[in-house]
């Protein structure tokens, strides 16, 4: 081996600004492996995995924001429709002006995160403070007054939008840099997606409770939701700050807002994360903010409702590990296109479904399927997202990872936005109501908008999302470049910490 390597540069050749994805070898050869000593040695040390603590505390904010999100998309606009007589069209409205909203304050906040310094570190402080808001506008959200309109619904749904954002951002940026492993990373987004389902599964739980006599999610069972998750937040922010694990620094460049955008543009594995990003997450953002308006006036189900979020809370959770296991043999991508193809075809299959007692249980069945299907999508965009900001590390020196994720929490935002704001505007558009009765014609709309929509762009998201480019041997590759250079950076007193 030595004397293979004895007659090359003595560190790493770094790919410059204008190198794109073809820089990184497709072969393992021993001068890409191994381009010096301090890479082959660090190569040969043991995976260095998190204990089950220290991860689980470390995902437990995720416990509060999987709710956040899911409920705001899917509960809460249904909600005001019903019970503020908020119009289908005004709500897609104010849904969509949100992602106006978070148009700024996703990058203001991600930019921030990365330059903060502090005692804490840079992500902790913004966690902490999100939380403080989330408390706040929560229960106002979701405990209002009979003289509650739009107004009302516009300023606490932007001020939960607002918080959302200063705690995901900061938590998803922290998790990418508790390891630069591929599989470690896949395992870490994994504990990160199963608590959010965790929380979810208690969300669903509550209305059952037989003080809410099996009513749904009405304003008694959204009352107590508020309290309860309001009075936990500050236990499980306080878990993250003092027992989640440290991140480690790699940047030997400062972030700034001049190069930020020239370097987003220039990384190509980003672009190829975001075309299915885009897609397939509109497909489901429609479906999570139409499929309670299915359940509830088509199928006519609405009562068990919770019933349907258990069982999907419950099916995701159980299929998170399996689905790990399957990326450690597939690789993150692949895993995922599959399971969105096995999603999207239990969608079309929930499809053919009768309103009616009659339809319960093949729709819990079916409903269990696509949750177990999907399940991999709740984890593995985060890891995928942390190797696609390996690759901006390794070609700029900085670490920029809340500004991406600010990116990408915006896209998905606006899916989940414009899920809501395109879903009720079709819906309508094929002229159904919440109160009926509707035509035939409004209800294969309502169930076109709501099924065959999102899986046909799941599908094509599912095929964009094959060719992604950074699977384990590339990441493997780009991870030790950046180590091997931060180690020279620290031992010369020029690493960014």
């Amino acid at each position: 081996m030595t004397g293979r390597v004895a007659g090359r540069a003595p560190h790493p050749v770094i790919p410059t600004e204008s190198a794109s994805l073809p820089v990184i070898p497709t072969k393992f050869t021993p001068h890409h492996v191994f381009p010096t000593e301090l890479e082959s040695l660090e190569l040969f040390m043991p995976d260095q995995r998190q204990s089950f603590w220290r991860l689980a505390a470390y995902a437990s904010p995720a416990y509060i924001t999987g709710v956040l999100l899911f409920s705001t998309a899917a509960i809460i606009p249904a909600f005001y429709a019903k019970h503020a007589g908020l119009s289908l069209a005004l709500i897609g409205t104010i849904l969509a002006a949100g992602r106006l909203f978070d148009a700024v304050t996703d990058p203001a906040i991600g930019y921030l995160s990365d330059i903060t310094k502090s005692r804490l570190g840079a992500r902790k402080p913004w966690i902490l403070a999100g939380f403080a808001l989330a408390m706040v506008s929560m229960y106002f959200l979701y405990i209002p007054d009979e003289t509650s309109g739009a107004v009302y619904f516009t300023l606490w749904l932007f001020m939960l939008y607002f918080a959302f954002t200063m705690i995901s951002i900061p938590h998803v940026a922290w998790g990418t840099e508790i390891s630069r492993r591929y599989d470690e990373r896949s395992r870490i987004s994994t504990y990160v997606g199963m608590s959010s389902q965790l929380g979810s599964l208690t969300f669903a739980l509550i209305p059952l409770i037989p003080l809410f006599a099996l009513q749904g999610y009405n304003a008694k069972s959204l009352k107590f939701i508020a309290i309860f998750y309001v009075a936990l937040m500050p236990v499980v922010a306080l878990m993250a700050i003092l027992w989640g694990p440290k991140g480690k620094p790699v940047a030997v460049e400062k972030p700034s807002i001049k190069t930020m955008f020239a370097s987003v543009r220039k990384n190509r594995p980003f672009w190829f994360f975001l075309m299915p990003a885009i897609v397939g997450g509109l497909g489901n953002g429609i479906f999570f903010a139409t499929i309670f308006l299915y359940t509830d006036t088509y199928l006519q189900l609405g009562k068990y409702f919770p019933h349907v979020l258990v069982i999907d809370a419950v099916a995701t959770f159980l299929a998170m590990p399996f689905w790990l296991k399957i990326m450690y043999r597939l690789g993150k991508h692949r895993t995922m296109t599959i399971g969105w193809f096995i999603g999207a075809a239990s969608m079309m299959a929930i499809a053919f479904l009768q309103p009616g007692e009659a339809s319960l249980i093949p729709f819990l069945i079916l409903v269990a399927v696509r949750a177990m299907a999907v399940a991999a999508g709740y984890a593995i965009p985060m890891a995928l997202m942390g190797d696609v900001i390996d690759y901006d590390i390794l070609k700029t020196g900085v670490n920029r990872s809340a500004n991406y994720f600010a990116f990408s929490a915006f896209i998905g935002k606006i899916n989940a936005a414009l899920g809501s704001g395109i879903g009720f505007i079709i819906i309508g558009a094929f002229g159904y109501t919440v109160q009926g009765p509707n035509s035939d014609f409004a209800n294969k709309g309502l169930i076109f908008t709501s099924l065959i929509l999102p899986a046909i762009a799941m599908i094509i998201g599912g095929i964009a999302l094959w060719y992604f480019p950074l699977d384990h041997r590339r990441q493997s590759i780009i991870r030790r470049r950046i180590e091997a250079r931060a180690q020279r950076a620290e031992r010369d007193g020029v690493l960014l910490k």
